[in-house]
């Protein structure tokens, strides 16, 4: 089965420039009756904005500053988005294959969705589609985890940095879990539970 095409797609979602639809409000000294300065600003994405103040200073003529640089918060956002976009393209490709598990026997001798048919297809050369949507789905599930738990006041309660590294700590965990089915699934290590498979095999 040809998986080029797939690959081009997911690869051409992963490094697309992200948009960003980000508003602020400036309101000088001047322009206020008590001479305060107002600034606001939302987003679509209200969680990782933050406010960085710039001292004023003098720049020669035609001289330019670097007016946005992303930080964790931003980064985290931006690629969860794109992995969002991989594991529908993805994700949809697994499901016309378990799809065609159901209906034919596509992969293996048996039709319907068992360990030896699930074999039978990674290992027939879908190792890569499905190593790049496990890799999608932990960081994506790991990354959302982190981004409800600031959303729904976690951060009042733990720092953000604890919430980073309960984030890291689950992300390998579960890509670490992932790997290990995915490299038995290949047939590069023997399945742990292989007596349950002769049963599926006659």
């Amino acid at each position: 089965m040809k998986i080029r095409p797939v690959v081009l797609l997911v690869a051409t979602l992963l490094f697309e420039r992200a948009a960003f639809a980000s508003y602020a409000i400036y309101v000088g000294k001047n322009l206020t009756a008590d001479g305060s300065v107002l600034i606001g600003g939302s987003g679509d994405e209200v969680s990782s904005h933050w406010l960085e103040v710039v001292p004023a200073r003098d720049h020669p003529e035609g001289a330019s500053i670097t007016a946005f640089r992303p930080h964790l918060e931003s980064l985290l956002w931006i690629w969860q988005v794109r992995t969002g976009m991989i594991i529908l393209v993805l994700g949809s490709f697994h499901v016309i294959l378990l799809g065609f598990d159901v209906l034919t026997p596509l992969f293996g001798q048996m039709r319907g969705i068992e360990a030896v048919t699930s074999i039978e297809r990674v290992s027939a050369g879908l190792w890569l589609p499905y190593a790049i949507l496990l890799v999608c789905v932990e960081f994506h599930a790991s990354v959302g985890l982190y981004r409800l738990a600031i959303k729904w006041g976690a951060g009042s309660r733990l720092s953000r940095d604890t919430l980073h590294n309960v984030e890291r700590a689950l992300l390998w965990l579960f890509l670490g879990l992932g790997a290990l089915v995915l490299l038995v699934l290949a047939g590069v290590l023997p399945p742990p539970l292989g007596f349950l498979l002769a049963g599926g095999a006659t």
